[in-house]
């Protein structure tokens, strides 16, 4: 009885030894596991945060080279606009122009005519045969006539330059037309070059962000999976130690009856 009871109390103390290492192992695993539920994850949760506000750089600047290509594209619209109404305007300065250089040259032939005239009738007078001899009459409507002829001269010329004038004012404005015109030409053609590189910018800004926004969501994921990997670890360790320290209790109090067993035997014996 004392022998058996001596050997019951050894093995249960064997056994209280091994269930205690048992349960010191599993607090050192699951002490693993919650480092890898905290700082395992970290560097992929920072990871996701970088790819993030990669994102947001990317997608300003995307946001950014569309605003542009959309500002160049509808300038363009008001440019083309501006265009026709150029070569509107220049065809009618032409126009305008061409008359009045028309009228001008009709005015100044009137005008060269009206000298000449006035100069042949001027000699015609002076050498008529009567004159000297004729009635003062006769000689004041001869000089009357060559004084019309000298005004209807003067008043040709006098229109021809004001004709003239207008004619150089008209030519003035078509060559402001025509500056116009090249100058709304020019500027949207430069404006259409502009437009493909920022459309060009803008396409590749655009792939970009659609690249960093499919990076940044591996990223998330990754992160997210392994934080639910570490956190499932983590409790099943967790799991495991609880079940580790209740075997440790359970042979420790088994130790112990079979100790107190032993101990009542070996009184009894003596």
């Amino acid at each position: 009885m004392y022998a058996a009871a001596q050997a019951e109390a050894e093995k249960a103390e064997r056994l209280a030894i091994q269930a205690a290492r048992e349960f010191e192992a599993s607090v050192g695993e699951d002490e693993d596991a919650a480092d890898a539920a905290t700082d395992g994850i970290q560097n992929l949760e920072d990871e996701a945060l970088a790819e993030d506000a990669t994102l947001t750089a990317e997608t300003e600047t995307y946001t950014s080279a569309r605003a542009a290509y959309q500002e160049s594209t509808d300038a363009i619209v008001d440019l083309e606009k501006a265009l026709e109404a150029a070569k509107t305007a220049e065809a009618a300065a032409k126009s305008a122009h061409d008359e009045k250089a028309k009228i001008a040259a009709e005015s100044k032939k009137a005008a060269d005519l009206a000298h000449v005239a006035a100069e042949a009738a001027n000699q015609k007078a002076q050498n008529e045969q009567a004159v000297g001899e004729e009635a003062p009459e006769a000689a004041i409507a001869r000089a009357k006539s060559v004084a019309d002829a000298a005004a209807n001269a003067q008043a040709a010329q006098i229109k021809a330059a004001h004709e003239m004038e207008d004619a150089a004012d008209a030519l003035n404005a078509l060559n402001a037309a025509k500056l116009t015109l090249k100058t709304a030409t020019e500027t949207l053609e430069a404006e259409k070059a502009r437009n493909k590189v920022l459309a060009a910018d803008s396409n590749a800004s655009e792939q970009r962000m659609i690249e960093q926004s499919h990076i940044t969501a591996l990223a998330k994921t990754a992160a997210a999976d392994a934080k639910v990997t570490s956190l499932t670890s983590y409790f099943n360790a967790s799991a495991t130690m609880s079940g580790k320290k209740d075997a440790a209790d359970r042979a420790q109090e088994a130790a112990d009856k079979a100790k107190d067993k032993y101990n009542e035997a070996a009184s009894r014996a003596r």
